[in-house]
């Protein structure tokens, strides 16, 4: 029922985390601010959001979403482009052993 109100009343629809995530995790958040950094180097416009760690300490999986106008997508997102972002991730924190970005299309 909520989000059927919600997309009645505000014409999106809305995306409801039930899990727990620890979002002052020293780790999370040394992670989420090098990424908000990178991002800001690489793309001119972004939204990196639901930073999530799993697994255990010195094999650890790393996902999170990058949002982005879609006047920006193509080049920046290119699969080479993403694939060079794991890649500098992945050198910068050693107990990362993947990386998954998913790349959805912001709209306002």
């Amino acid at each position: 029922e909520l989000i059927s109100a919600l997309q009645d009343e505000m014409g999106f629809t809305p995306t409801i985390h039930i899990d727990p995530v620890d979002l002052k995790d020293p780790q999370t958040v040394e992670i989420r601010s090098y990424l908000n950094e990178e991002l800001e180097h690489l793309f001119s416009a972004h939204a990196c959001h639901d930073v999530r760690l799993s697994g255990e300490a010195g094999a650890q999986d790393l996902s999170f979403d990058l949002t982005i106008p879609p006047d920006l997508r193509g080049e920046e997102t290119s699969e080479a482009s993403l694939a060079a972002l794991k890649r500098d991730i992945m050198a910068s924190f050693s107990e990362i052993r993947q990386v998954q970005i998913h790349v959805s299309t912001f709209y306002i």
